[in-house]
C-alpha cells in the first residue's frame, strides 16, 4: 500500500519522457468519477503529454475496464484503427 501515492507521482513525472513520435491515448472515467481529479487529468493532457489523445467512457468510474469493458474496448479499438489504419491485403 502506498498511502502517500509516491509511486503514482513518480510515474506521472515520467509521462513527460514519452516521445511525441509514440502515439499515446488515455481512456478516462466519466467526468467526476475518477480517483484522478480533473486538474490532474488536464495537467497530464496539457503539460505532461500534450500530443496525446484522449476519450472518456460515459458512466464509468475508476474501474472502467471492469464496469464498462465493452465501451473501454471500443475506445481502444477506435484509437488503434485511427492510428494504424487497416491495410488491404495483397492477393496472391
Amino acid at each position: 500500500m502506498d498511502p502517500m501515492a509516491v509511486a503514482a507521482r513518480r510515474a506521472a513525472t515520467r509521462l513527460q519522457l514519452i516521445p511525441s513520435s509514440l502515439p499515446a491515448h488515455f481512456i478516462w472515467a466519466d467526468k467526476g468519477r475518477s480517483v484522478v481529479d480533473e486538474d490532474n487529468i488536464n495537467w497530464v493532457l496539457r503539460d505532461a503529454i500534450p500530443h496525446a489523445s484522449w476519450s472518456r467512457v460515459e458512466g464509468a468510474g475508476h474501474l472502467l475496464v471492469h464496469e464498462k469493458p465493452d465501451d473501454a474496448a471500443q475506445h481502444l479499438l477506435e484509437f488503434l484503427e485511427k492510428t494504424y489504419p487497416r491495410q488491404k491485403k495483397a492477393r496472391l
